[in-house]
């Protein structure tokens, strides 16, 4: 009910109004009723001194016209003063001794009279058997009027069992208190008034009610009718989507309010903008820089996370927010950092970290903690960059620098041996030194052939070796490399099968550079092929008119271990280092295989064969396609 400021307005109104009725009508109803009690009492009083001379006689000579306080014998008729000197009323029908009296009394003033001696009993009571009644030396007018002074009271009487006002004077004789005359009225008429009043003024404050209220209704409507559209902008600047300012504002305080609400929802909105953006360049960066950030609370509750970290723990983010730390990294020396960090006693988190799942990965861990403006931390960033490949990278140059220093370290130390040999005599016995100078010849040719191959995989690397790319026939291509091979593969015995397609088929690329790789796959087929086997070399097309062809070249040798699949492409990398030396080999051929192929845009790849063997596939853009803009 009193949810709007306008039943809110409206019931302070009435209750205000209500209140200020009820205190100005209650005192104005209390003034009346004790000004009607003061004027009864004015009443009395007046009365009272009257019937206070007039009784003197009364209780000097008491009832029946004994002593004062001793009941005698009335006269048998109307009794003259009981003093001389204090003669009886003109016209009084009574004599003062007479029991009569009192009820004479009462008639001429119209109150209830009672008579009562020094000690309090009833002398005479003009509505009570005086003879029944109690001692009244503690009623308090009583008591008052006893001890000289007037007394004045108003209660329930036990009499007549109404409300009554009291009066009670002294009455003196030879300069002492002989006595009181008290006398009464009742209060019912005052009380039927004052009800009376009390229902007059509740009448005139319920409609000066009805009145008031539809005054403040209209008023209380009028002023909360302007706060209506003032609080919709405030809701729609709490919301974010305040669109039109407020429009007729007044002057007076609303209106500068609505103005204000105006001036803040123009301001709130550039804010809003502003926080927006930069919201949303922060979140493009955060979601597109390669390594993985996360940010959790103080309690290690992750908060935010980027596509990386999702992509490194393999998890949705909708499941890693709100998860612990622990349940995402179980690491325990990066949750010690985190804890350390968190405690205040680390400014920043480094080291690297291997995770094992979804794949194997070395990170580099950085991240620090973040604190409110009053020093608090709020919670820790962390960071993860993947730096498998530069480990890797710098395993395969320790192992590139390893195997290239072998390399040369074999034939030259065979060179130079085999000249100290010569030029310590062996060159007199011209067999030996012919034999040797043969061996000095072939290890130099080696030692040749190793560094043309390592010029030419720097040039192709460096992009200074121009392919020749043109249409050429795959299939020719192929027999020239089996024709150069095949003596080769009859003197270890092995069946070299071609099986081109069924029709010739023009491939974009260089055919000198396409007939090495096919030589270099075909060679290390008969090398590692046991004597009785057999090399296939194949070539298909992919589905679609812009499919790329697939040249495969199997043999039937040891195969591959897997965990080398991945790296026999790599300079100097040999899966069985010993047999591969003595059979030969530089580890090169097969990196200046994959040079080649990328050079013409294409790709390279070995699998095992299902039962024994391993085969090596590449791809050629078939005629028809443009060549690939990046390749040399």
């Amino acid at each position: 009910m009193f949810a709007s400021l306008r039943n809110k307005l409206l019931a302070t109104y009435l209750i205000i109004i209500f209140l200020a009725l009820l205190m100005v009508g209650g005192y104005l109803l209390f003034l009346l009723e004790r000004t009607a009690e003061e004027a009864l009492e004015g009443q009395l009083r007046a009365q009272a001194l009257l019937l206070a001379d007039m009784t003197a006689g009364f209780f000097r000579e008491g009832p029946g016209g004994g002593p004062a306080g001793e009941p005698g014998t009335a006269p048998a008729g109307p009794a003259g003063p009981a003093d001389p000197a204090e003669p009886a009323a003109p016209g009084s029908p009574v004599d003062p001794g007479d029991p009569g009296y009192v009820l004479y009394l009462a008639g001429l003033t119209g109150a209830r009279v009672t008579l009562i001696d020094p000690e309090g009993r009833v002398l005479g009571d003009s509505h009570s058997n005086y003879a029944d009644m109690d001692n009244h030396r503690d009623r308090p007018e009583i008591a008052a009027a006893l001890s000289g002074a007037e007394g004045f009271s108003s209660r329930m009487s036990f009499s007549t069992g109404e409300e009554r006002l009291y009066l009670a004077l002294p009455v003196y004789g030879e300069g002492r208190v002989t006595g009181a005359v008290r006398l009464s009225l009742p209060l019912a008429e005052i009380r039927r008034q004052t009800r009376q009043q009390w229902s007059l003024l509740v009448s005139a404050v319920l409609v000066t009610l009805v009145a008031a209220g539809l005054i403040s209704w209209r008023f209380s409507q009028a002023l909360a009718r302007p706060l209506k559209p003032i609080q919709e902008m405030a809701a729609q600047v709490a919301a974010g989507e305040a669109r039109e300012p407020l429009h007729d504002l007044g002057s007076d305080e609303i209106g500068r309010l609505g103005r204000a609400i105006n001036d803040m929802a123009r301001t709130l909105k550039d804010k809003i903008s502003e926080v927006e953006e930069g919201k949303s360049r922060l979140e493009t960066v955060i979601e597109n820089i390669p390594s993985a950030v996360l940010f959790m609370s103080k309690y290690k509750n992750i908060l935010l996370v980027n596509g990386a970290a999702e992509k490194l723990t393999g998890l949705d983010r909708r499941l890693l927010m709100g998860q612990r730390l622990e349940k995402v990294i179980r690491d325990t020396r990066v949750i010690r950092e985190v804890d350390e960090a968190l405690a205040g006693r680390s400014s920043q988190l480094s080291g690297e970290v291997a995770f094992h799942h979804p794949e194997k990965r070395v990170m580099e861990l950085g991240g620090a903690p973040v604190y409110s403006r009053e020093g608090e931390i709020l919670g820790l960033v962390m960071s993860f960059q993947d730096i498998t490949a530069i480990r890797r990278l710098e395993k395969v140059r320790r192992d590139f620098i390893s195997n290239v220093s072998h390399e040369l370290r074999t034939p030259v130390t065979s060179v130079k041996g085999y000249a100290e040999t010569l030029l310590e005599g062996a060159l007199e016995d011209r067999e030996t030194a012919r034999e040797f100078v043969r061996i000095i010849d072939r290890e130099a040719g080696r030692l040749s052939r190793l560094i043309a191959e390592l010029l030419e995989i720097s040039q192709m690397e460096n992009r200074q070796v121009s392919f020749n790319i043109q249409p050429v026939d795959l299939r020719e291509i192929m027999e020239k490399a089996r024709g150069n091979l095949l003596q080769k593969a009859e003197d270890q015995k092995i069946r070299m099968d071609l099986k081109p397609g069924e029709t010739p088929l023009c491939v974009l690329g260089d055919a000198d550079k396409l007939q090495q790789v096919l030589s270099n796959l075909l060679e290390n087929a008969i090398k590692y092929s046991p004597p009785g086997s057999r090399v296939q070399v194949s070539y298909s097309r992919e589905e679609g008119a812009a499919g790329q062809v697939i040249v495969q070249v199997s043999d039937n040798g040891p195969g591959i271990p897997p965990e080398d699949l991945s790296r026999i492409f790599e300079r100097f990398y040999r899966v069985e280092k010993d047999r591969s030396r003595k059979q030969g080999g530089s580890g090169l051929g097969l990196a200046i295989v994959k040079h080649i192929i990328e050079g013409h845009g294409g790709k390279v790849w070995a699998e095992n064969n299902p039962g024994r063997g391993a085969s090596f596939f590449f791809t050629l853009k078939p005629v028809g396609e443009p060549p690939d803009e990046e390749s040399p």
